[in-house]
C-alpha cells in the first residue's frame, strides 16, 4: 500500500501493526537502562544507555503533531528515528525493535500535554527490553542469512494478498473505533459519579 500510493490503506494497515508492536514494547515493572543484548549493543553504536537515551527522547519529543519514537536495527547497526502519522520504519528498510507512541491519545489522560514527562515515564517504568532482546535476535539472524527482498504481493498471488491486508486495515479500524468508544464511556462515567478524571 505505501508502495502503490494507497494512503488509507496503507495508514490503516501501518497503524494497526504499529499500535500492537506499541503495547508489546510495554510491561509492569519494565523501564530503567537497557538489560541483556540490547544493553550491551546500546552502548557498542551509541557509546552509553544516556546517549540512546537523549536521542530517543529527542525524537519522540521534536516528533511533529502525531507520531512515533523508533528504536530499530538498520544493516547491522542501531538507530533512532522518528516518524510521522503511521509511518514506520519497515518502509525504509529497517527493522523496529522498539517504538513509543507520541500520538497524545497514549498520554493525555495520564499526563495531558506534558508529552516530555510521559517519555521520561515510558522509559523509566514501561519498556520492556525482554520484548526488544527477542527483536534485535531475530534481526540479527534475518541480517547473517543475508535473506533477499521480498518482491510486494499482487492481489492475484496465492496466500495472503491485498484483500487479506485490506481485512486487516478494517479490523484495525473497527479495534481504534472501538477504543474511542470505551474511553468515552470512561469518561463520561468519571463525570456523572463527581471523580477526578485521572
Amino acid at each position: 500500500a505505501h508502495k502503490t500510493g494507497n494512503k488509507g490503506l496503507f495508514n490503516n494497515a501501518a497503524q494497526a501493526w504499529n499500535h500492537d508492536f506499541y503495547w508489546k514494547c510495554m510491561q509492569p515493572g519494565g523501564g530503567g537502562a537497557a538489560t541483556g543484548p540490547i544493553g550491551e549493543r546500546i552502548i557498542q553504536d551509541f557509546g552509553s544507555y544516556d546517549e540512546f537515551r537523549t536521542q530517543f527522547e529527542a525524537a519522540g519529543n521534536t516528533a511533529f503533531g502525531s507520531g512515533w519514537a523508533w528504536l530499530s536495527w538498520d544493516g547491522g547497526k542501531l538507530v533512532v528515528d522518528k516518524s510521522i502519522g503511521a509511518a514506520n520504519p519497515i518502509t525504509d528498510g529497517k527493522t523496529p525493535l522498539l517504538t513509543m507512541d507520541v500520538w497524545e491519545h497514549a498520554y493525555y489522560l495520564d499526563q495531558t500535554n506534558k508529552r516530555a514527562d510521559y517519555i521520561v515515564d515510558f522509559l523509566d517504568v514501561l519498556v520492556n527490553w525482554d520484548f526488544v532482546n527477542a527483536n534485535l535476535a531475530s534481526a540479527q539472524t534475518a541480517s547473517s542469512m543475508s535473506l533477499p527482498n521480498v518482491s510486494p504481493v499482487n492481489e492475484s498471488d496465492e496466500g495472503f494478498g491485498l484483500r487479506e491486508v485490506a481485512q486487516a486495515a478494517r479490523i484495525g479500524q473497527r479495534i481504534a473505533l472501538a477504543g474511542l468508544v470505551l474511553n468515552a464511556i470512561y469518561l463520561m462515567h468519571q463525570f456523572a459519579i463527581g471523580s477526578p478524571m485521572v
